[in-house]
Formats: C-alpha cells, sequence, structure tokens
C-alpha cells in the first residue's frame, strides 16, 4: 500500500508540475501575469538563529470581508486565497544586522532564511519586530520595490511558559467532524462573521501575561489548515483579541509528504517536538480538542517530553462514539506524568491554570 501511494503521490506531483509549467509559460507568452506579492509569515528566533518564511505569489485584488457579506461573496474570497498562484524561482533579499542575504523560492514560492544572529549585534527591542524582505526578480511592476514584511516573536527575559493552540475547534468554531459544516463555516463565512468559544480571550490573555501578570509568554498556533488562510486567521485571532503569535500552518501539495492520513499527526507532532528543542528553558502549555488526533498527539508527546509539558487542556467536542478512546488517552498521559484535562467549558481550563500557578486569579 505504501509502494502504491508512493507511485501515485509521484503522478500527481509531476502532473502538478506540467500543469503549473503550462500556466506559467501561457502567462508569460500573452503577458497575462499579474502584479506579484511577498507574502512574509509570522515567525520567531530560537537558538541565536532568526528563521524567516514566506512564499511570493501573484497578487489578487481580494476586497476587504464585511460582516454583511453574502455566503457567496465569502465563498468567492475564499476560493481566491486558496487559488493561489505562485511565483517559483524568485530571487529575494533581506538585510539584518548590517548583512545581506539573498534566497530563491521553490516550485511552490515558498521561500525561507535560516540566519544565526550575532550576539553582539542589538536586536530590535520592539516584540515582536518587524523584517522585511526584498523582491530581486522577476521584475512584475517596473521602477516599484516589492517589499513584504512579516513578525518576528521571542519569549520575553521572564518569560516561563509558552503556548501551543490548535486553532478549528480549539477556539474557531469549525465542526471539523462534520464535513458539510466545516465546509460551510470554512468557505461560505469569514474573520468577521466566524465565532471563537465561549472564555477563550480572556484565557489566552492571562495565559500570555503569566501568573504575575507582567509577562509575555509566546503562543504558537499549530494547525492542519493550509498557508492559504493566514491572512484570514490572522485577522480572525485580531478581531477575538486573542493573543498574536506565530502561526504554523500546511502546505497543501500533491508529493508524498503532502498527501495521507498521516499527515496532520506528523505536522503537528513535529513542530511542536521542534518547539520543545529550540525553548528548553520553558514549559509548555497544549491547547487543542477531542475531535480529530489533538489528543493522540499531545499524548504522545506527553510520553517521550513529560519534563517539558505544564499542562493540557483538550476542548470536548462530545463524540459519543469516542468515549472508550478519549479515556486511554487520558490515563496514558497520566501515566506519563502529565495530566490531561478534557472539558468543553474553557473556564474549568481557567481554574485549572490558576491552580497550576500558570496564570494569576481573576
Amino acid at each position: 500500500m505504501s509502494n502504491f501511494k508512493s507511485w501515485f503521490s509521484r503522478i500527481l506531483d509531476k502532473a502538478d508540475d506540467a500543469i503549473d509549467a503550462i500556466k506559467t509559460a501561457a502567462k508569460q507568452q500573452f503577458n497575462l501575469s499579474s502584479p506579484i506579492e511577498v507574502v512574509v509569515y509570522n515567525n520567531y528566533i530560537a537558538a541565536q538563529t532568526l528563521n524567516i518564511f514566506g512564499r511570493v505569489l501573484e497578487r489578487k485584488n481580494i476586497k476587504a470581508t464585511e460582516s454583511e457579506d453574502s455566503a457567496w461573496q465569502n465563498f468567492v474570497t475564499s476560493y481566491q486565497y486558496m487559488n493561489s498562484d505562485e511565483v517559483p524561482n524568485a530571487k529575494l533579499s533581506l538585510h539584518f544586522q548590517g548583512k545581506d542575504y539573498e534566497t530563491s523560492s521553490d516550485k511552490e514560492g515558498y521561500f525561507s532564511f535560516s540566519i544565526a544572529v550575532s550576539e553582539t549585534e542589538a536586536l530590535p527591542t520592539e516584540n515582536p519586530f518587524t523584517v522585511s524582505v526584498k523582491l530581486i526578480s522577476p521584475v512584475s511592476e517596473p521602477n516599484t520595490e516589492i517589499i513584504g514584511t512579516g513578525k518576528i516573536f521571542r519569549p520575553s527575559d521572564n518569560a516561563q511558559i509558552a503556548i501551543v493552540s490548535d486553532i478549528d475547534d480549539t477556539i474557531l468554531q469549525t465542526d471539523a467532524t462534520s464535513f458539510w459544516s466545516m465546509t460551510k463555516n470554512t468557505f461560505f463565512q469569514n474573520a468577521k462573521t466566524r465565532h471563537t468559544f465561549a472564555g477563550v480571550s480572556e484565557f489566552y490573555q492571562a495565559l500570555q501575561k503569566g501568573k504575575n501578570n507582567d509577562s509575555q509568554q509566546p503562543f504558537f498556533y499549530v494547525s492542519s489548515s493550509p498557508w492559504n488562510l493566514f491572512n484570514m486567521l490572522s485577522d480572525f485571532l485580531e478581531l477575538q483579541n486573542i493573543p498574536d503569535g506565530v502561526l504554523l500552518l500546511r502546505d497543501f501539495g500533491m508529493d508524498i509528504d503532502k498527501i495521507g492520513a498521516g499527515t496532520h499527526g506528523n505536522h503537528k507532532y513535529n513542530n511542536i517536538e521542534t518547539l520543545f528543542k529550540n525553548f528548553p528553558q520553558l514549559c509548555f502549555v497544549l491547547i487543542g480538542d477531542s475531535g480529530q488526533q489533538d489528543m493522540d498527539i499531545y499524548r504522545r508527546l506527553a510520553e517521550n517530553y513529560p519534563q517539558h509539558i505544564a499542562a493540557i487542556y483538550i476542548r470536548d467536542v462530545q463524540l459519543n462514539k469516542r468515549e472508550d478512546w478519549e479515556r486511554e488517552q487520558l490515563d496514558l498521559a497520566q501515566k506519563a506524568g502529565v495530566e490531561m484535562l478534557l472539558s468543553p467549558n474553557t473556564s474549568d481550563f481557567q481554574a485549572d491554570a490558576v491552580k497550576k500557578g500558570l496564570i494569576a486569579n481573576l
């Protein structure tokens, strides 16, 4: 089965590459290419390394969403976000701490910089601070500089914990266990019409401030949503007054690493494991839901890295058929020395966090 999956994914990947090549050639032949934009995603500094990640895309004139938008308008906007036209082999530059760096985008338009941070050069005092990435080529608009900016986060000096949160059905009401409900929520609503769960904003703000109300604990939102939804999710967090942070989303593609049932779990586990290694001085609060694989992923992390985890909070989406499985995950985490709290109510998580000394008593 694995050999068939590998063969099939290679066929799909080659077909995807061929279609992209035809589209690119046609646009160049008939001068149909749109202006280009550089999108820089939120990222972080860890272990004296600055990580910058982004994408070069053809710019689309996507209208700002409004709470009065119709379902059709929301669908059109969602389609525009999802149907991105990437710019491969673009050349980009970055100036940081007095030095210039260059990189290129891959076939899907993604680019990255990994830069050693000098201990003798002062970092910007703002947290987060911004970085600018400049497009060198191709030139889509003569006499116009194409620059993208992104936020770089780092834990405050007195931070003691870091928060890792899922998004769908953890803070954003999605109904991910129902295909049709998830489709309706994702494609026929927008950042201004979608809803969070009661108490999430207050709880997350308290976690950010810490037990002494004076810290800036870092937030990492690890989700299987595609990078195409970065702007929508960022807007949603801001509108709901939920702490800003690093979004670690997923690329949807046709190669072997991006298709298949196991991808969601691997993506989330590997990203959180990397955070544990990058921030060994911090304990982590893991927040998710019982609808998909969060309980299994967090339980495995608890078994392998119990010393890194301060608490696990799972929003119970109350799937009756999984009650025995849920109880098993709770028991296994407990045996690993990490309590996993399952509840439909944010207030229960907040009370437990107060008891554990993670936040101040509100």
